[in-house]
């Protein structure tokens, strides 16, 4: 990573970078408000989940996984 030319990274030690991401095809959820209540449901693919992960940030701009 060129963190040199790049401000929002100067100083910075890690990242976090999006590893993942789990998909729904559907969701479908309910709202009830009083005595009505309505289903909706959503058929465009969705992301439901982000996997993340943290990586450190060498001198060299280089990323190193951060260990656990």
């Amino acid at each position: 990573m060129d963190v040199k030319n790049n401000e929002a990274l100067k100083g910075k030690k890690s990242v976090y970078m999006i590893t993942s991401v789990l998909m729904a095809k559907t969701i479908e959820f309910r709202v009830t408000r009083g005595t009505s209540s309505r289903i909706f449901h959503l058929g465009n693919a969705s992301p439901l989940v982000f996997g993340l992960e943290e990586f450190l940030i060498a001198d060299d701009g280089k990323l190193v996984a951060k260990t656990r």
